[in-house]
This record gives structure tokens, sequence and C-alpha cells, in this order.
């Protein structure tokens, strides 16, 4: 329940800054659209908060992915992680791979009594 909340509201962000983003672009390279010097003006400071609230997000994205999380950033730089971190953060992905590697454990091995 909690990861779909969040991803609603990743998504909601995502659109809210999309339609941010497209409204103070289209504002910015039509200026007869805005008549009022004023309002121009506010345009920039708007889309300039937005560029730094995005900057923000990111730079929060990558401590949090490489610094915070112990093990991660060595699971990017040698494309292995532990057993037991990748139980603890992937923990669907680990059940697949383990069941698709007892899958070919058992059709790759000699069956018992036969030769």
């Amino acid at each position: 329940m909690a990861r779909v909340l969040l991803l609603a509201v990743a998504l909601a962000a995502l659109a809210l800054f999309v339609v941010m983003q497209g409204s103070q672009r289209i504002a910015l390279m039509a200026p007869g659209l805005l008549d009022d010097v004023v309002v121009q003006q506010w345009a920039h400071v708007v889309r300039g908060m937005l560029a730094m609230a995005m900057v923000a997000v990111i730079l929060g994205h990558i401590c949090i992915g490489s610094i915070e999380m112990e093990g991660a950033f060595e699971g990017m730089r040698d494309g292995e992680v532990e057993c037991n971190w990748a139980r603890k953060h992937r923990g669907v992905w680990v059940e697949e791979e383990l069941g698709r590697a007892r899958r070919m454990v058992v059709r790759d091995a000699p069956e018992v009594g036969a030769g």
C-alpha cells in the first residue's frame, strides 16, 4: 500500500511539474501573450524556482542512492551486491532469480539411476 501511495504522489508531482513547466515555457516563448511586464517577470521567477526545486530533488536522489544506502554505490560500481542487501532492497527480484536458478539446476541435473 505504501508503494502505491508513493507512486501516486510521485506521478502527481511529475504531472504538476510538467504542467507548470509547459505553461511557463509557452508564456516565456510567446511574450505577446503576456502583455504585462510584471507577469513576465513573475513567470521567470516561478520558472527559476521550479528549476531549483528540480535540482534539489535530483541531488537528493543521488545522495540517497549512493551515500545514504550502504552498499548501493558498490553495487553500481561493481555490478554485484551481497545477497542479503538484494533481499532487503529488491526482494521480489531475488526470489525470481533464485527460482530461475533452481529450475535450471533441476533441469540440468543428471537423473539418479540412469546409466
